[in-house]
C-alpha cells in the first residue's frame, strides 16, 4: 500500500534548463559543434580570419551548434556567414577535432577550412563580434584554446609546405 504522505524520490531526474542541456545530461555525450578554418592569401602571405566570441570576447574561429537538417560541414558554412560575413569554397572533410567545456557542456568540434572568396561588409552577428584578419602565427597567438591552436597551426603549416615536383 502506498503512504500519501511520503515523497517520491526524484533524485533521479534530471530537469533541463534547455534542450541543449537535456541531451547533453541525458547522454553525458559531448554536444556537436563545427566551424571553419577561414584562410586567404594576401600576396604571398597567408591570413586566417578569427572573430571574437560573443560572450568572453576572445577570437576564435566561426563555430556553432550543428543545426538540425544541416550537416555538420554545412552547418560550419552557415556559422561563418553569422559570425564573420564570410563564404567560400569549404573542405568536405575535417581538418581537424578539438573539445572544449562550454558552461559545463562538454562540446565537440569538427573543424573544415574555407578558402574564402566573398567578404560582405554587412552580416548577421557583426553587431555582437568583432572579425579581424591575421597572418598565420600571428592567428595561432591569439587563439587561447590549445586544441583549436593546434589545428590551426597544422593546416596553416601544410597549406603553406613546399610541395615536391611530381
Amino acid at each position: 500500500m502506498s503512504n500519501p504522505d511520503r515523497k517520491p524520490d526524484l533524485d533521479h531526474i534530471i530537469v533541463p534548463r534547455s534542450p541543449l542541456r537535456k541531451s547533453a545530461a541525458a547522454t553525458n555525450a559531448p554536444v556537436a559543434q563545427s566551424g571553419v578554418v577561414a584562410y586567404r592569401l594576401n600576396g604571398a602571405q597567408l591570413e586566417v580570419m578569427l572573430v571574437t566570441s560573443s560572450r568572453r570576447r576572445r577570437w576564435t574561429i566561426p563555430k556553432g551548434y550543428v543545426k538540425t537538417g544541416l550537416s555538420a560541414v554545412e552547418s560550419a558554412g552557415e556559422e561563418a556567414w553569422e559570425e564573420g560575413g564570410i563564404r567560400g569554397a569549404l573542405s568536405q572533410i575535417p581538418v581537424g577535432r578539438y573539445a572544449y567545456t562550454k558552461r559545463a557542456t562538454l562540446m565537440s568540434v569538427a573543424v573544415y577550412s574555407m578558402q574564402v572568396d566573398e567578404i560582405h561588409d554587412d552580416w548577421p552577428e557583426q553587431a555582437k563580434r568583432e572579425r579581424r584578419w591575421m597572418p598565420l602565427l600571428a592567428a595561432v597567438a591569439a587563439i587561447d584554446q590549445a586544441g583549436l591552436r593546434d589545428i590551426v597551426a597544422r593546416f596553416g603549416a601544410a597549406l603553406t609546405a613546399p610541395r615536391a615536383e611530381a
